[in-house]
């Protein structure tokens, strides 16, 4: 079944949902956090998130809103620079040495 066309074409609610609302609709690859730049991002958060925490989870709980809200756009914009190179490596096949 999951090969019909028909059923290939079908979109998910969630994604007609997103796009209704005029916002593009991604899927990256299962198990490559590396194409993904919100793992570098929410990587970056929980580490601000130990640094300044006194371990309260009352101020655990501001602390997490400031830290995601305070993560400068420059730094989000180098994770997905990064996450785009990987992505770009893998599509021309290129490999470590």
């Amino acid at each position: 079944m999951s090969l019909q066309p028909d059923f290939c074409e079908q979109r998910s609610i969630l994604e007609e949902a997103i796009i209704k609302k005029g916002h593009i609709f991604e899927r990256y690859p299962k198990f490559h956090c590396e194409c993904n730049f919100i793992e570098r991002y929410w990587g970056f958060a929980k580490r601000e998130t130990r640094r300044i925490c006194s371990y309260n989870f009352a101020d655990l709980m501001r602390k997490v809103l400031e830290v995601l809200v305070g993560v400068p756009m420059t730094t989000i914009r180098k994770f997905a620079r990064k996450s785009w190179r990987y992505m770009d490596a893998y599509n021309k096949g290129l490999e470590a040495e």
